[in-house]
């Protein structure tokens, strides 16, 4: 039991990292020149082109998928340690009552 407190404690400690990354960002004067950027869910990159006189520096901004799926697994294992996360399973065929003693008052 205490090796899963443990556990459940480690968990939202880096939940709580990741949300500051994001809010840390949204806040970022830099990131909220882009498209969305206030949200902070994107990642900026900075590339150089060209050589000599012709180098220019370009600011590349796209979403962060990686931070975000690492978000939702730490989520999901949190559900699950803490009991609250159940497997959706689909069922196929056809469903029939069944009645006791042909009584349909008596389904179960």
């Amino acid at each position: 039991l205490a090796r899963r407190a443990r556990r459940i404690e480690s968990l939202k400690r880096m939940l709580a990292r990741m949300e500051a990354v994001i809010e840390a960002r949204g806040k970022d004067p830099e990131h909220q020149k882009a498209p969305g950027g206030d949200q902070g869910i994107q990642v900026r990159t900075i590339k150089g082109t060209g050589g000599g006189d012709n180098f220019v520096r370009v600011e590349e901004y796209e979403v962060d998928t990686g931070l975000l799926k690492e978000y939702r697994e730490y989520q999901k294992q949190l559900a699950q340690e803490k009991g609250d996360w159940t497997e959706k399973h689909e069922h196929s065929g056809e469903i029939v009552k069944v009645y006791i003693g042909g009584d349909p008052a008596a389904e179960v």
